[in-house]
């Protein structure tokens, strides 16, 4: 019975050694986890810092571009309307050659 009792106790600190190291493992693999999680957030993080820069950049570079095409709209609708009015005078003008070129003859 001695023999059995020492062998249980035996037993019994080795489940205990076993435990302990189990349980260590396992805190060590959360703290791992935790840390390879914290700095992949912050990497991420990061990333999503830079991506909203980005967007910012491009939606400036957006805007300005778009108020520079509707300045050249503006600008080539001008040009047109110009281009229309001496096209008239033009016109008025070969109308009235013709007339003297028909009287002179």
């Amino acid at each position: 019975m001695l023999a059995l009792s020492s062998a249980t106790g035996f037993g019994m600190k080795l489940s205990k050694h076993i435990l302990r190291f189990i349980s260590l493992s396992a805190i060590f693999l959360l703290i791992l986890g935790s840390l390879f999680l914290y700095f992949h957030s912050i990497r991420l993080s990061e990333k999503l810092d830079k991506e909203r820069l980005e967007k910012e950049s491009l939606l400036s570079e957006k805007i300005h571009l778009s108020r520079s095409l509707d300045e050249l709209r503006k600008e080539f609708n001008s040009v047109i309307g110009k281009n229309r009015e001496l096209s008239r005078i033009v016109e008025s003008n070969q109308q009235q050659k013709s007339i003297i070129n028909k009287t002179n003859q």
